[in-house]
């Protein structure tokens, strides 16, 4: 939900000039909306490396990040290792040397799961040669944690009865698109299904139900890439299942898949 009238990079500033909570919670949330450019590591355009090239522009269009080779630097300093992070191509185009190099947008949710699946990134540093600031990596994993998504087919007992509804017309356009968006850019989603636990003691609870190989069963990546469209989703709880655990099979079954690739690959509502 992008309802703030104020950009990133103001945020930062105020953030660093007065670091209350109310400041520190507006810079989280705006980051976590926010849209980043990261540079490849140069030795990728080299000639010879062609072919691991070709590879990871594959991964690239398929939203798969967390193990691209990003450009890191080190300093003299007990920092560590140094992820530059950029709010905005003018940013980017301070860093030296830059304009030779190649470069990725992505959104908050794979910029994390990639400092969370790359040990060797130390820190981040967002603007270096700008109003930078910096985080550390247990900082940064703490502070920005998705705590709300979880994949929680383990935690249905055998033989509990589950009440679902589909429900879709409460879900918004724009929670709608995310999710289509985000499905398209996975190839290994197969279908997917959106429906609520009805509890009658608790919340109700959304679910996206995933048709995945078990192969391709990623809890961290899928969780991630579901982030931006289970935050516009009206109840508090959320969460994921695959469509072959036992939880999901009755859904699978009894209710017709909200995507389907196929489906939407001829579709014209998502282009």
């Amino acid at each position: 939900m992008n309802s703030h009238p104020i950009t990133l990079e103001r945020a930062i500033a105020n953030f660093k000039k007065n670091s209350t909570p109310e400041n520190a919670q507006r810079l989280i949330t705006l980051i976590k909306e926010g849209t980043f450019y990261l540079l490849i590591h140069p030795s990728l355009m080299r000639p010879e490396n062609a072919k691991k090239r070709q590879e990871v522009e594959e991964q690239i269009l398929q939203g798969h990040v967390e193990q691209l080779p990003m450009l890191l630097f080190n300093t003299e300093s007990e920092a560590g290792t140094i992820l530059p992070v950029f709010t905005n191509r003018n940013e980017m185009s301070k860093f030296p040397d830059s304009k030779k190099m190649a470069a990725i947008q992505v959104t908050f949710p794979p910029l994390y799961l990639l400092v969370k699946s790359q040990p060797k990134i130390d820190n981040l540093l967002v603007n270096p040669e700008g109003n930078a600031i910096a985080f550390n990596r247990e900082q940064f994993l703490q502070s920005f944690d998705i705590g709300s998504i979880k994949t929680v087919e383990d935690s249905f007992e055998p033989g509990t009865v589950a009440n679902f509804e589909q429900g879709i017309n409460e879900i918004s356009p724009k929670g709608k698109r995310l999710l289509m968006e985000a499905a398209l850019r996975h190839p290994e989603i197969e279908a997917l299904w959106i429906v609520r636990q009805l509890r009658p003691e608790a919340k109700n609870r959304w679910f996206v139900i995933l048709d995945v190989q078990p192969k391709d069963q990623h809890h961290d990546t899928h969780t991630m890439m579901l982030d931006g469209f289970l935050r516009t989703l009206p109840e508090e709880e959320a969460g994921m299942m695959y469509a072959d655990t036992e939880a999901a099979k009755d859904v699978v079954s009894l209710f017709e898949p909200l995507y389907h690739r196929q489906d939407v690959q001829n579709s014209k509502e998502f282009h």
